[in-house]
C-alpha cells in the first residue's frame, strides 16, 4: 500500500529543535570496561566531546586481562576527575554484575552503555528527554546500525554505516526527523545504549545477574519485567548512535553464553518471542525508516531538491541535465510526480541507494506543504497530458497551475 505524502510530511522538520533537556542532577553513564582496548579511545572521546548536558561516567573496569586497559581508564578518570567515578574490579565479575554495582552510585535516571559504541554531538538530550517527560516510559534506545529489530537502513540485521557515512553526518539528518510525540513502544530495549528510568529500577529491581551473568539478554528480560509492571519501552527515532559490535564480551565462550542467555529469557518470558515476531511482522518502524533514507539523501550531501512534474515515471534524461546540469540518474534529491492511470492516483517518487519511496498525492495543497517543507526551489514541468485523463489528476495538475507550481 502506497501511503499518502502527509503522513512522510508528518514526519519531517523544517529545522532541527535547539532546545536541550533540563536536569537539577548530571545523568549518569555507565560503562563496564572488560578488555577491548582498540574501542575505548572513539568512545570516550565521543562522550565528552558530544555530551550536551551535564553527566557523570560510572566506570567498572571489570579485572581486564588486557594490560593497557586499567591505564588508560585511571587517565581518562585522572583527566576528567569531576565527571568521572571509577571503580576497580580486581576479579572479572561479569557484564551485568558491573552494571548492577553502578546502578548502585547513580543519583538520577541514567544510561547505560556498551564500549564498542560512538555516540554523535547532542545525543543524551534526546536519549533522555522522553523518560524526564513520561514517567510510564521504562527504557529508551536510539536507532542504530546493529540493533537488531531497531537497525537502521534495514532491519533485523546489522548494517554497516548507510551509504558509509560519518555518524555526526548520519545522525545530523536524523535530527530533522519529527520525534517530539512519536514515543513508539518497543518489544525490548537494546543495551549497547539505553537509557533507563531509576524509579522504574526501583521499583522492579536490578538486571538479573544470577541467569544472565555473563551478559546478553539481561536488558530484553528487565523490558520484559518493566512492561509486566506498566511500564513501556520505546525507540529514540531521531538519533543515531553506531555500535561497532564485540567489545564488550570479547570471550572465546560468547557464542555459547549468548545462545545459553537466550533460551533463559524466553523460558522465562513465554511471550517474548511472539512479540518480537509481531512487531517484525508488522514493522511499525517502516515509515520512519523511508524517511530516514529520504532525509540522509538530502541532507547528508546539502543537495538541492529538484521537483519533476511530468506524464512519465522516469524524468527524460537528457531533458533534466539540459535543466540542472546534473546526471539525474546520481541525483539523489530528485523528486517525480506523475500520474499513474491503473490506480488512477498521482504519485510522488523518490529513488535513493537502491531503496524507493512511493507517496500517494491526493491534492495540489499537499505537494504545495511538500515544497515549501522541504525548501524545493528548482521545479521542472514536462508533458502531463496523462494528468487530464481523470477527474482526480486534473484537479490536481489545475491546482498547482493555479498556485504558479506548474506552467
Amino acid at each position: 500500500r502506497i501511503s499518502p505524502i502527509d503522513e512522510y510530511l508528518s514526519l519531517i522538520r523544517k529545522a532541527p529543535p535547539k532546545e536541550l533537556l533540563a536536569t537539577e542532577k548530571p545523568i549518569d553513564i555507565i560503562i563496564p570496561v572488560y578488555n577491548g582496548f582498540d574501542f575505548l579511545d572513539n568512545l570516550f572521546k565521543s562522550i565528552f566531546t558530544g555530551t550536551e548536558i551535564p553527566f557523570r561516567l560510572i566506570i567498572i573496569e571489570d579485572g581486564s586481562s588486557d594490560e593497557r586497559v586499567r591505564p588508560f581508564i585511571e587517565a581518562v578518570c585522572g583527566n576528567h576527575p569531576e565527571k568521572t567515578i571509577l571503580i576497580q574490579q580486581p576479579v572479572n565479575k561479569g557484564f551485568v554484575n558491573s552494571i548492577n554495582t553502578g546502578i548502585q552510585h547513580v543519583e538520577n535516571h541514567f544510561v547505560i552503555m556498551n564500549t564498542d559504541i560512538e555516540v554523535p554531538p547532542g545525543w543524551l538530550s534526546r536519549l533522555m528527554k522522553p523518560i524526564f517527560q513520561d514517567e510510564t516510559i521504562a527504557s529508551t534506545t536510539p536507532f542504530s546500525n546493529a540493533a537488531d529489530i531497531i537497525s537502521f537502513p534495514e532491519y533485523p540485521q546489522n548494517n554497516p554505516l548507510y551509504k558509509g557515512l560519518p555518524v555526526e553526518t548520519l545522525d545530523k539528518c536524523f535530527q530533522y526527523l519529527h520525534a517530539d510525540d512519536k514515543h513508539i513502544e518497543i518489544p525490548t530495549g537494546v543495551g549497547f545504549c539505553m537509557g533507563m528510568n531509576k524509579t522504574v529500577v526501583d521499583r522492579i529491581g536490578l538486571f538479573d545477574a544470577v541467569l544472565f551473568q555473563n551478559g546478553y539478554c539481561e536488558e530484553n528480560d528487565w523490558c520484559m519485567r518493566a512492561g509486566k509492571a506498566g511500564y513501556r519501552n520505546i525507540i529514540v527515532p531521531n538519533l543515531f548512535v553506531y555500535h561497532k559490535q564485540g567489545g564488550s564480551f570479547l570471550s572465546a565462550g560468547k557464542k555459547k553464553g549468548m545462545e545459553q542467555n537466550y533460551w533463559r529469557l524466553v523460558n522465562r518470558h513465554k511471550e517474548y518471542l511472539p512479540s518480537i515476531f509481531e512487531f517484525t511482522v508488522k514493522d511499525p518502524l517502516r515509515k520512519i525508516r523511508q524517511t530516514l533514507k529520504l532525509l540522509v539523501a538530502l541532507k547528508a550531501g546539502n543537495k538541492r531538491p529538484i521537483l519533476f512534474i511530468g506524464d512519465a515515471k522516469e524524468p527524460d534524461t537528457a531533458f533534466m541535465d539540459g535543466n540542472t546540469g546534473q546526471d539525474v540518474q546520481t541525483v539523489d534529491a530528485t523528486f517525480r510526480l506523475y500520474y499513474n492511470p491503473e490506480a488512477d492516483r498521482v504519485v510522488l517518487q523518490h529513488a535513493s541507494a537502491g531503496s524507493l519511496l512511493e507517496m500517494e498525492v491526493p491534492d495540489g495543497g499537499s505537494i504545495k506543504r511538500w515544497i515549501d517543507r522541504l525548501d524545493i526551489q528548482q521545479i521542472i514541468s514536462g508533458e502531463t497530458q496523462r494528468f487530464y485523463t481523470s477527474v482526480r489528476s486534473k484537479n490536481l495538475i489545475t491546482a498547482l497551475q493555479d498556485m504558479g507550481i506548474v506552467k
